[in-house]
């Protein structure tokens, strides 16, 4: 079974919002948004903005934050001639994308994506 990650909509993201500020448990309000809790808690966790007493949790600003992240690219490791020196070594060796992009993140080595790879 292949599982699908969707993010929140505006409109889902103030629903949260104002569910916490109900102090209104995670896992109810996943029920009641339609996701799953990791996906509240996931979103509180990246989205919310931390401040001196408590967090706080804006819709709106947590759509910007989302769509900052979804628009940034890796423009250093892209143009890193390093990596591409050793994606074109390990493809000259018969590597597949897939095992280039996964032993490098296993041993911490800085890398593209499997994706990247490909193009």
């Amino acid at each position: 079974m292949t599982k699908s990650y969707s993010q929140l909509n505006l409109q889902q993201r103030y629903q949260v919002e104002a569910l916490l500020k109900a102090n209104i448990k995670v896992p109810s309000i996943a029920l009641i948004v339609g996701v799953h809790r990791c996906t509240i808690y996931r979103e509180r966790n990246r989205n919310s903005v931390q401040t001196a007493k408590e967090r706080v949790d804006k819709a709106a600003n947590a759509q910007l934050f989302a769509t900052k992240r979804a628009y940034v690219t890796k423009t250093s490791a892209s143009v890193n001639k390093d990596i591409i020196r050793r994606i074109r070594w390990l493809i000259a060796r018969h590597w597949s994308p897939e095992q280039i992009s996964g032993t490098c993140r296993k041993r911490g080595i800085e890398m593209l994506s499997t994706e990247s790879i490909y193009l």
